[in-house]
């Protein structure tokens, strides 16, 4: 919520690649804006979302909270060329200097929300916004894609994060009547720990199956093993139950 990040006057930095995607965001968020889109009326004419049962729709109507006034967009490398010999760490880190927090509107704003960085030029620049501001603003990484992760990164927590998966068996199915593959999901909403969640088709949706402790799985959650394994003890469970 906008209360949780912001301060009243403050205002949130929104930094994508280059130029070229920040007038595509900027349209798209314009476009939002216009629709109404994160309303909940809106959201609940998605009925049938495979992740319908996990979100509170109280948030999806907050979705919108951001006005023109709440965000500055801006490019985290301007129209500056990565594939270009002559580009070099310090050429990176000027342009990050002078296209993504340009001290004048910088001082105003409280939170940074990098969007989907993935470069090797923006593994450069978040190093570098890291460093300089990890202290004074909140900065938000979504749909991080950085690798290796930076080590100014090593001590970020995962705030939000929804994987879903389905089961399968290892061989073929010769049984037409057996059960259908469960859908699976794995999700973190802080500042709860990790939580599976699991349809196996019996009408029930998806019911919470078990709990991973953040402080023991970190960023990235339980591996596959654990998974597996606890979709078998449930799927074991639950079959069990019903003869």
């Amino acid at each position: 919520h906008k209360n949780k990040v912001l301060n009243e006057n403050k205002k949130v930095a929104i930094l994508v690649k280059d130029d070229s995607v920040k007038e595509k965001v900027g349209k798209e968020l314009a476009s939002s804006a216009e629709n109404d889109f994160g309303t909940e009326e809106n959201y609940e004419s998605l009925e049938g979302n495979y992740y319908d049962d996990f979100i509170d729709t109280s948030f999806a109507e907050k979705y919108n909270f951001l006005s023109q006034k709440d965000y500055n967009i801006r490019s985290m490398l301007g129209n500056f060329d990565e594939n270009s010999e002559a580009s070099g760490l310090e050429d990176i880190v000027r342009a990050v200097k002078i296209h993504a927090m340009p001290p004048k509107e910088a001082k105003d704003e409280e939170a940074i929300i990098i969007l989907s960085p993935q470069s090797q030029a923006e593994i450069v620049g978040v190093r570098s916004l890291v460093t300089k501001y990890r202290e004074s603003k909140t900065i938000i990484i979504f749909n991080c894609k950085l690798e290796p992760l930076p080590m100014e990164l090593m001590m970020s927590e995962t705030i939000y994060s929804i994987l879903p998966l389905i089961a399968r068996s290892k061989g073929p199915v010769v049984d037409e009547k057996a059960p259908k593959p469960p859908k699976i999901v794995l999700m973190k909403r802080y500042p709860r720990d990790w939580e599976l969640y699991i349809d196996i088709d019996n009408g029930l949706g998806f019911e919470f199956v078990d709990s991973f402790p953040s402080d023991q799985f970190g960023r990235k959650g339980p591996s596959m093993d654990k998974i597996a394994l606890s979709t078998k003890n449930h799927m074991k469970s639950r079959f069990q139950g019903l003869r």
